[in-house]
């Protein structure tokens, strides 16, 4: 039975087809492995490209609010949300384009909160020392080539404060509805500096020397003395007669600058002056209409109403830096969201498309398992099924051969023992 069973075993160990049989079964396992992976991989992809689909619906719903022309890689990715991607390069080289847009758009809007933030800083520096009564930081935001001579004089020639002033701390509006026509006329005026007249040439000399290298050009120094001199006597319905000074070269330039303007209470009035000015700053001269910078003329400078009116101002320029700050941190968040479908797409893209190429072998690897599996089933298995029949026959008749033995075993030594006692009980 022993030999029998070796013979089958033998003979199907042997038997070509049992041996196709083996290296199909083999193979096709080992393609069950592959594919499995494969396509938990390509059903992970799935979902990831899903995913990148609804957020180019997002980005596309946010490029056409912002008037932008949508790329057709987006629109494809959308109509085919899974593998393969077609134009995954193009797809990653129009986001990175359209992340480019809005990082350099993100860069302006970070560079404008800065120069906001250090706006609103200053003013509300500034608006600290206007309360207090200190009035020369407003000077050096106002006229700072001015401020900067001011300080020079006084340093190089030991003057006092009070030896170098600005025309407009030496008058006094007392109409407040005449003082914009003032501030306005006089504009860059107002900061002309004033210095006694014994240290005019001296002042001038230093002006000459430093003119260049502290850049003073376009501030003025009044020559005291020589205006006193010719001083003439302002029109009796001119502007200067709104202006009140204690300062003689200050009441003498006023007279000289705004002596010939007529004041006029209407456009109409206007027409007959060859020089004028209504409250509402519609200026002529020679006979040319215009109106004056609202920048300038209300941005008060002279006397006591000076001071409560830039602390106004710069107040309501605080609220409309934070009015500003609030819209642009919004826009901050809404270019934060559109980064986030752009430029930090690329990675994630171009991981996407290294797994896709890694899942590329999966048709193949399903053709040949389907030709291996085909192969296998076609295989003409009744020879082998007789030898494994054979085998199996042998098995079991080894097998109860096996067992009888053991139970002529059991029943020859049970007989020995009894024939060892009857030797033994015959024995006298």
């Amino acid at each position: 039975a022993d030999a029998a069973l070796v013979d089958s075993q033998v003979a199907l160990q042997t038997d070509v087809t049992a041996t196709r049989e083996r290296e199909l079964k083999e193979k096709i396992a080992t393609l069950d492995s592959q594919l499995r992976e494969l396509k938990a991989q390509e059903k992970k992809l799935t979902e990831l490209i899903a995913a990148e689909a609804e957020d180019a619906t997002r980005l596309i719903d946010l490029l056409t609010a912002d008037s932008k022309v949508i790329p057709s890689p987006l629109n494809e990715l959308i109509a085919k949300p899974k593998p393969p991607i077609l134009n995954l390069q193009s797809l990653i080289s129009d986001l990175q384009s359209l992340g480019n847009d809005y990082a350099n758009d993100e860069a302006l809007l970070k560079d404008r909160v800065r120069l906001l933030r250090e706006e609103g800083e200053q003013i509300e520096n500034e608006i600290r020392q206007l309360r207090t009564g200190d009035r020369e930081t407003s000077y050096d935001s106002e006229a700072p080539e001015a401020s900067r001579l001011r300080r020079l004089l006084r340093a190089e020639l030991g003057l006092s404060l009070d030896d170098v002033i600005y025309l407009c701390t030496a008058l006094q509006v007392p109409d407040e509805s005449w003082q914009d026509a003032v501030e306005g006329v006089l504009g860059n005026n107002r900061f002309t500096l004033l210095v006694p007249p014994q240290h005019f040439n001296a002042a001038m000399r230093l002006y000459r020397e430093l003119r260049q290298k502290e850049k003073l050009h376009g501030v003025g120094l009044l020559d005291s003395e020589r205006i006193i001199k010719h001083a003439r006597n302002a029109q009796s319905e001119s502007l200067a007669t709104e202006v009140e000074s204690a300062h003689p070269a200050a009441r003498a330039f006023v007279d000289l600058v705004l002596g010939s303007t007529i004041k006029c209470d209407s456009l109409e009035a206007m027409r007959d002056q060859r020089t004028a000015i209504t409250r509402e700053c519609f200026v002529r001269r020679n006979f040319t209409d215009s109106h004056l910078n609202p920048q300038v003329y209300r941005r008060w400078f002279i006397g006591e109403r000076a001071a409560p009116r830039q602390i106004e101002q710069r107040e309501t320029r605080i609220k409309e830096i934070s009015s500003e700050l609030t819209q642009l941190n919004k826009r901050e968040t809404a270019l934060r969201e559109r980064l986030a479908l752009t430029r930090d797409k690329i990675r994630p893209l171009i991981e996407l498309e290294h797994a896709l190429e890694a899942i590329a072998i999966l048709p193949e690897r399903n053709t040949q398992h389907a030709s291996l599996t085909k192969e296998l089933q076609q295989l003409d298995l009744l020879t082998v099924e007789t030898l494994k029949a054979d085998v199996e026959k042998y098995h079991r008749e080894r097998d109860q051969l096996q067992s009888e033995a053991s139970t002529l075993e059991r029943r020859l030594g049970s007989l020995e023992e009894k024939i060892k006692q009857i030797e033994t009980e015959s024995i006298p």
